[in-house]
């Protein structure tokens, strides 16, 4: 297929700079971001070139297409072969913090460590003290990065991300490329993207979709956002929507994303005889239900994430519920708290209460209130995924959460009511704000909200011919 004009120009940009300014492409869903990667690697042929993304799935992707014209690693790939740990890696879970303090704590120590680990700071104690002003806890953080640089407990993959960067920005290593690539820059981490300014490249291109930022929960910044000094360019046609799709989502991102937003659709994609449709939802509760139907009416489908990672969290908890064993390790404290809950419980309308008053964890607010729908639903859970597990894949019908299903696209998307939800009630704030603040109220959204907005247009941009149940337009 004939590179497009924008395509070409963005590699002759590349191809003409030499001032070490970094190129951001802003691609829009299915624009042909790879192919034109793929292109710019052929055309400057780098003795040294790297290429990165944030997503493990994305690298091994590109890894099969570009061959040995280019090196493609996770960027914690490169960071774990510069620093080499010595110990196993693992995550950081309550049982890793041995001090008696509450849950609560232990969730505030545990992510100060990893948002540090990936974020721009060089100071563990100076960040510590943007996270708490309990000086207790300020040394506790502190002192399990120590414990971790030490080789005292085992680090994680987001340790070695801040070594890497730390050694690159005192200059105890230096890296140097030809060609240096960050692909879905939209969706990096702070640290990823100092790394990506301190290594040395004679030239820098980033590829990503500023409006598919949707990790945010994943603390992931923004590449086009964080900034200033690039040159940046469009690529505003997608190969993957015909254009009926294509007016749906420009529309839709002129009114809620960017007045400048443009979304144009190729005429060549045709409705396919066989029906294919992917069920997109925002969270893994309403994947369930839908799951359940379906098997109810006869219906085999495919997931996008095993039913493991699906159904966890969820029979991890009913199950400590029921005074069951967990057999997760990251939730092996929850029959620890069942015991504590035992000796209590007149105080509590159930387990679930209890839970959500020690531990104020957002997640798991979010199960616990899951599981009580599936009750008053008569839904069993343990049967669901029992069901799922005997399924016989059927490509044809894909259940998937926006979030999985980035990256890929289906004939047919039905959008979910979780996700209309979670959409509209973003646009009527914004239509609120309207009438308080001048200018684009997207502004003043948090950044939550942005997010559920950048939700929506990734689902959509997920439809080749058709899309199902787009309730904002009413």
């Amino acid at each position: 297929m004939a590179l497009t004009n924008e395509q070409n120009y963005v590699i002759d940009s590349v191809l003409c700079s030499d001032d070490g300014k970094i190129i951001a492409v802003n691609s829009v869903a299915g624009s042909g971001k790879t192919s034109t990667a793929d292109a710019l690697i052929r055309a400057y042929a780098p003795t040294t070139g790297f290429y990165t993304a944030f997503n493990k799935a994305i690298v091994e992707d590109s890894k099969k297409r570009f061959g040995n014209l280019i090196t493609a690693k996770t960027i914690h790939a490169l960071a774990y072969q510069y620093v080499k740990p010595k110990r196993k890696i693992e995550e950081l879970t309550y049982t890793t913090i041995k001090e008696p303090i509450s849950y609560e704590d232990k969730a505030m120590v545990i992510d100060s460590l990893d948002d540090f680990f990936r974020s721009s700071y060089v100071d563990i104690y100076d960040y510590a003290t943007t996270r708490t002003k309990d000086e207790s806890l300020q040394e506790l953080i502190v002192n399990y990065a120590e414990m971790m640089l030490e080789g005292k407990i085992p680090p994680t993959f987001n340790y070695t991300l801040k070594c890497l960067h730390l050694m690159l920005l005192h200059k105890e290593i230096t890296i140097d490329f030809d060609l240096l690539i960050l692909d879905e820059c939209q969706d990096t981490t702070a640290v990823t993207l100092e790394i990506f300014k301190l290594i040395n490249a004679k030239h820098k291109v980033m590829f990503g979709d500023k409006y598919q930022n949707i990790y945010s929960f994943m603390n992931t910044v923004n590449a086009f956002d964080e900034l200033d000094n690039i040159n940046l360019l469009r690529l505003t046609k997608s190969f993957r929507c015909n254009p009926d799709i294509a007016s749906i989502i420009d529309e839709y991102g002129k009114c809620y994303l960017e007045d400048s937003f443009v979304f144009k659709g190729n005429e060549d994609i045709k409705k396919e005889s066989q029906f294919k449709v992917a069920y997109i939802t925002r969270t893994n509760a309403m994947l369930i239900e839908r799951m359940f139907h379906l098997m109810n009416e006869g219906q085999s489908f495919t997931l996008t994430r095993s039913p493991n990672q699906i159904f966890d969290l969820p029979i991890a908890m009913l199950n400590a519920a029921n005074g069951k064993e967990v057999f997760n390790k990251k939730y092996k404290f929850l029959e620890k708290e069942y015991k504590n809950f035992d000796k209590v419980r007149r105080n509590y309308r159930s387990f679930y209460e209890y839970i959500n008053s020690i531990m104020e964890d957002p997640l798991i607010e979010m199960v616990t209130k899951v599981l009580g729908n599936f009750a008053t639903k008569r839904i069993n859970i343990y049967d669901v995924k029992a069901k799922v597990l005997t399924l016989k894949p059927n490509p044809n019908i894909v259940l998937t959460t926006a979030h999985a299903f980035k990256g890929l696209e289906m004939d047919n998307v039905f959008i979910e009511d979780d996700l209309n939800s979670s959409v509209n009630r973003t646009i009527l704030r914004m239509k609120d704000l309207t009438t308080i603040v001048e200018g684009n109220p997207r502004l003043y959204l948090s950044k939550e909200q942005k997010e559920d907005l950048n939700t929506y247009y990734v689902a959509l941009s997920r439809a080749r011919t058709n899309v199902v149940n787009v309730k904002y337009l009413s």
